[in-house]
């Protein structure tokens, strides 16, 4: 048991120590240690390592289960966050979510084996919690024409969705981005064997390493295996090579039906000009 020194001499009896008042009480997950002190170790007892498992719903194809179960797939925790009660001015009902589309990133998640994996220390918004999460996994979030929070993710789409030419955009614009490519990309993450911050560096297929390769580094959060982080660096470096043409496109009100990360064709004289 922990007494509070002040208020057990006030009340003439031992008063139980609350950590946290209400209501971050009840928000928190509270963990008790029983710890045995010697002389190597007292110095050591504010410096603890804990290793946690979260719960969230998960997909089974049809709909997402009304229980919750031990899971890291990203498109789980999306849900969880968007749903939980934990600070109810945000909360989002079942109702107001493009369910499916979740389980459609949760299905994407499971075959390309991403994960998420960290711990909220501190405060931080809603908004910012939910890009981590999408950027383990290269997906976005919009409200659809059902005005309902959805999904998406980025892949290769066979079918594109619309063709954009001169006869029906408003206004069109090209531009592209004309500089060094990298060769490769000096990784920073969370390894899980250790829970140690570890660096690999991820090259360029044909890029060489020498004194003259452009090297960048960057750091993921969420991210707790080489795997992914070497996905995320090759994909990175995918688009920057591929994606080197900015088009954007204004239209009507139809655009409304446009989904974010969707295929399209464009047919636009201007796509000729320059390099």
């Amino acid at each position: 048991e922990i007494y509070n020194p002040d208020k057990s001499a006030t009340a003439n009896n031992f008063v139980d120590e609350i950590i946290l008042d209400t209501p971050e009480r009840a928000k928190s997950t509270l963990i008790g240690l029983r710890i045995k002190t010697t002389d190597s170790n007292a110095g050591k007892l504010n410096k603890l390592n804990i290793v946690t498992n979260g719960i969230a719903r998960t997909w089974d194809g049809t709909e997402w289960s009304a229980t919750k179960s031990k899971t890291a797939n990203p498109a789980a925790w999306l849900l969880e966050v968007l749903t939980t009660s934990s600070h109810p001015p945000s909360r989002c009902a079942d109702s107001e979510l493009d369910l499916d589309s979740f389980g459609e990133l949760y299905e994407y998640c499971e075959d390309e084996g991403l994960t998420v994996n960290f711990v909220i220390t501190e405060g931080d918004t809603k908004e910012n919690i939910l890009k981590k999460i999408c950027g383990t996994c290269f997906a976005a979030m919009y409200r659809n024409y059902a005005g309902k929070i959805a999904t998406t993710f980025d892949f290769t789409r066979e079918n594109a969705i619309a063709v954009f030419n001169t006869q029906n955009v408003i206004s069109f614009k090209n531009v592209k981005e004309i500089g060094n490519i990298t060769d490769g990309i000096r990784v920073s993450y969370l390894q899980a064997d250790a829970w140690d911050r570890d660096s690999s560096l991820v090259m360029r297929p044909g890029a060489i390493r020498d004194g003259n390769a452009i090297i960048r580094d960057m750091s993921i959060e969420g991210v707790t295996n080489y795997d992914q982080a070497v996905y995320i660096a090759r994909r990175i470096m995918a688009q920057e090579l591929y994606r080197q043409k900015n088009v954007s496109v204004k239209v009507g009100q139809e655009g409304a039906f446009y989904a974010p990360l969707e295929k399209v064709l464009v047919q636009h004289p201007s796509l000729k000009i320059g390099l």
